[in-house]
């Protein structure tokens, strides 16, 4: 159809390939942030002497359950705002998508 509208190389990647692959890459950027941020938690509990992470270690064996709870609590919070982040894009570049929620 893009050779019968005469579009340029330009105009076919901005007009048709990105908008076409964009549902796709924002499904594999959500995915792999989520997947990262495991990563980082995973990360920073075993190998840190910093952060979050080590600071849940500390206070587990010294038995603060708080602590633990408010690092679990920063950790979700982050997620669900980066997650948060990405559907936000989702919905502001993907308004012609068809969306049916139930």
């Amino acid at each position: 159809m893009t050779s019968v509208l005469q579009f340029s190389k330009w105009k076919q990647i901005t007009k048709l390939i990105v908008p076409s692959a964009l549902p796709n890459i924002l499904l594999g950027v959500r995915l792999s942030l989520g997947v990262s941020w495991l990563g980082i938690v995973v990360a920073e509990m075993m190998g840190s002497n910093a952060g979050i992470g080590n600071m849940i270690q500390e206070a587990r064996q010294f038995s603060q359950t708080t602590i633990v709870l408010s690092g679990i609590v920063i950790f979700a919070i982050v997620g669900k705002l980066s997650d948060s982040l990405v559907r936000f894009l989702e919905n502001r570049w993907l308004k012609w998508r068809d969306n049916f929620q139930g």
